[in-house]
């Protein structure tokens, strides 16, 4: 199937030492690092949020920092008309749309598998996460 292929690829860019796996799995390992290093960010900033893929705008306020979007934890979109203040830096912003457009593309990691996988490395740079074992791919 498509989500098995790996086409002699020897670049380990998610650091777990396998350069077997497929490149789907790859690309989401490299994207739930992302995500956590989006919540320490976030968590840093002192505006904890959590990502939630059935409910649009995707991203909340976090405000018992479960990691889960609770009823009541409201959209972190920024509307001062609702009480919201937009605690989101230039970093920050462009880590959770990369994150984003890697989760709703389906076929991202197959028709550019390296184009996604240096978004997302550079998004973890970005927001200064750990990049130990990671591979970024240079074309």
């Amino acid at each position: 199937t498509v989500e098995d292929i790996r086409i002699a690829r020897p670049e380990d860019y998610d650091g777990d030492g396998n350069t077997d796996e497929p490149l789907k799995d790859e690309i989401d390992a490299l994207r739930g690092l992302l995500l956590d290093t989006i919540y320490a960010y976030a968590d840093g900033l002192g505006n904890p949020i959590v990502y939630d893929p059935e409910a649009y705008p995707y991203w909340f306020k976090d405000d018992n920092q479960n990691g889960a979007h609770d009823e009541g934890e409201e959209s972190y979109g920024g509307n001062p008309d609702q009480g919201q203040e937009n605690h989101w830096d230039g970093p920050l912003m462009k880590a959770v749309f990369n994150y984003q457009l890697a989760a709703t593309e389906p076929g991202a990691w197959a028709h550019n598998t390296d184009y996604i996988a240096q978004l997302l490395y550079d998004s973890i740079e970005d927001l200064g996460g750990t990049l130990t074992g990671l591979e970024r791919p240079t074309p």
